[in-house]
C-alpha cells in the first residue's frame, strides 16, 4: 500500500546507486505510517539483496530505529554513528550492537546514558571539499546565526567593534531565516556599515578563503565539533566558547572563552558590553598582532592532523576488522553509576507506575533512596539532600511518588553538565508555573520541540 505521490526513482552518486523516496512535502517533517512502511520494504529489499554483515546508520531518528530494529532481526551487526550527544530518543541508540560518537565529551555522556561502552571515532576531514589554497582573509565571520549558535554574543560583540573598530569586516554566513534571526536580535547591526551577509555556498571553500577568524559562541553543549574542525584544517584561528566538546576540538589552539551560565539556546536578553569584553579583546588581539596570529594559525593547522584522513580511516578500518558476523555487544552487569542518586520522599506510598520506574534505575546502577512517612516534604528533601552530599553522592535527582517517568529521560538529565536542573510544575489552584523565568523568556515550548533548558 503507497500514496500515488510516493514515488521511487533512481540515482547514482559516484556511481553508486540511490533509492529517492518522493514523499509529500520536501520540508522537514515526522514521517507517517506510509513514509515509514515505504522505507521498511525498501531495506527489505536491501537486506536480501546484499546480505551485509553489518549495517552502519548515521543519526537517531525513527528511520535509524527501525533500521537498526530490521537489522538485528536478520542476525546483522547494528553500528550507529552519532553526530551530538543529546539524543532526546534513545530506542535507536539501545537497539545498536555499537554506538560511534565525534568527541571525549559525547563519548562519556552517552556512556552514563546509555549504560554500555562507546567508541571514540572522529570524522574525516575531507580536505578537497573543504580546504582552499591560497587563502586571502579578510574578515572575521560567523556562521548560522541562531540562539543556539550564539546569536546574541554575536551581535554585541559586532556592536561593540562597530562602534570601536568599524575598519574589522565581520562576515555572517545566513539564509533567509538566519537573516531573520539577525534582523530580529534587537540590535541594529546596519548602522556602523561593518557586518557583511552571505548566503551559504554549495563550495564551503567560499568561507574558507576569506575568513581570517572564526565566532564560535555557541551555548549548546551538545552540538557536534564540524564547524570548529573545518576552520582548523584551514588554518583558521577560532574564538569558541567553552560548552561541549569546543575545549577539547580546539585542544592547544584558539582562544577558549567563558560565558555566563544564564544564557542558553532560549535566551533572548542579549549579553551585557562587559560580559562580551574578553571577545573583543581576542578579536583584536587576533587582528592587530601579527605574531600572534601566525603562531595560532599554526597551532590550528597542528591540531587539525587529528582528522586527517590517514589517521580517521585507520581507526575506522580498524574498528570494522574487529566486529564479525554474529557478534553482539556483551551483556555485562549494569554500568554503577555509583554517584548518582534519586530520592523519593514520600507519605504514605509510591504510586505503581513511579515504582515500576525506580526498579528500572536501580538495574541501571542508579541508588534508589525511598524514605516513607515524610509529612512535611520540604523538611524531608532537606535532610535526603544533606545526607546524600555526605554519603559522596555527586548528582542527586528528587523524584515525587506519583509521577510516571522514563527511565532513560532520568538517566539523560542525570547526566547533563549543568549544576541544577528542575523540573516546571504549575502551581496548585493557580494558573501559572511554580518558576521564576529569566529576563527575555516569554513564552516556552514543551516536548520534542523544546530548544533546550530554560534559564530560571
Amino acid at each position: 500500500m503507497s500514496r500515488p505521490n510516493h514515488k521511487r526513482t533512481g540515482a547514482k552518486v559516484d556511481e553508486i546507486p540511490l533509492s529517492v523516496l518522493r514523499g509529500p512535502s520536501t520540508q522537514p517533517h515526522a514521517l507517517d505510517d506510509v513514509e515509514l512502511q515505504t522505507i521498511r520494504s525498501l531495506f527489505d529489499l536491501t537486506l536480501d539483496r546484499f546480505r551485509p554483515e553489518l549495517v552502519l546508520v548515521a543519526g537517531n531518528d525513527p528511520i535509524a530505529t527501525e533500521i537498526l530494529r530490521q537489522g538485528r532481526s536478520r542476525g546483522v551487526i547494528t553500528v550507529l554513528q552519532v553526530d551530538d550527544c543529546s539524543p532526546r530518543e534513545t530506542r535507536a541508540a539501545l537497539l545498536a550492537d555499537e554506538v560511534l560518537a565525534a568527541s571525549t565529551f559525547a563519548v562519556d555522556y552517552l556512556h552514563e546514558v546509555l549504560g554500555h561502552q562507546v567508541t571514540l571515532i572522529r570524522d574525516v576531514i575531507d580536505r578537497e571539499r573543504i580546504c582552499v589554497e591560497p587563502r586571502e582573509p579578510r574578515h572575521v565571520t560567523f556562521l548560522d546565526p541562531s540562539l543556539r549558535n550564539g546569536l546574541n554574543v554575536f551581535a554585541r560583540i559586532a556592536d561593540e567593534l562597530g562602534r570601536s573598530r568599524p575598519d574589522i569586516p565581520l562576515l555572517v554566513v545566513a539564509g533567509p531565516q538566519g537573516k531573520a534571526s539577525l534582523d530580529g536580535c534587537g540590535l541594529d547591526l546596519r548602522v556602523h556599515g561593518n557586518v557583511h551577509l552571505m548566503a551559504p555556498p554549495v563550495d564551503p571553500r567560499r568561507i574558507w578563503e576569506r575568513s581570517r577568524i572564526v565566532l564560535i559562541p555557541s551555548l549548546d553543549w551538545a552540538c557536534p565539533p564540524s564547524l570548529a574542525v573545518e576552520a582548523l584544517a584551514n588554518g583558521v584561528p577560532v574564538i569558541a566558547s567553552t560548552r561541549g566538546s569546543l575545549p577539547e576540538t580546539l585542544g592547544n589552539s584558539g582562544v577558549l572563552l567563558d560565558l555566563p551560565d544564564w544564557l542558553t539556546p532560549v535566551s533572548r536578553t542579549l549579553p551585557t558590553t562587559e560580559e562580551v569584553a574578553p571577545w573583543v579583546d581576542a578579536i583584536l588581539r587576533l587582528w592587530d598582532d601579527a605574531a600572534h596570529y601566525e603562531e595560532h594559525n599554526r597551532r590550528a593547522v597542528t591540531e587539525a592532523r587529528r582528522w586527517s584522513s590517514e589517521t580517521v580511516e585507520r581507526r575506522y578500518a580498524d574498528f570494522f576488522s574487529s566486529l564479525r558476523a554474529g557478534s553482539r555487544r556483551p551483556v555485562g552487569p549494569a554500568l554503577q553509576r555509583a554517584h548518582k542518586a534519586v530520592l523519593v520522599p514520600h507519605l504514605n506510598g509510591i504510586e505503581p507506575e513511579c515504582e515500576e520506574g525506580l526498579r528500572q534505575l536501580e538495574q541501571a546502577g542508579v541508588r534508589v533512596v525511598r524514605r516513607r512517612g515524610s509529612s512535611q516534604i520540604d523538611v524531608a528533601r532537606n535532610e535526603m539532600s544533606s545526607d546524600a552530599v555526605h554519603d559522596g553522592f555527586e548528582s542527586v535527582l528528587f523524584i515525587d511518588a506519583d509521577i510516571g517517568f522514563d527511565p532513560h529521560d532520568v538517566l539523560r538529565l542525570l547526566a547533563r553538565p549543568e549544576p541544577v536542573i528542575s523540573g516546571l510544575y504549575a502551581k496548585k489552584h493557580r494558573r501559572e508555573f511554580a518558576s521564576s523565568f529569566a529576563h527575555g523568556i516569554e513564552e516556552i515550548d514543551f516536548g520534542i520541540d523544546a530548544p533546550g533548558p530554560y534559564p530560571l
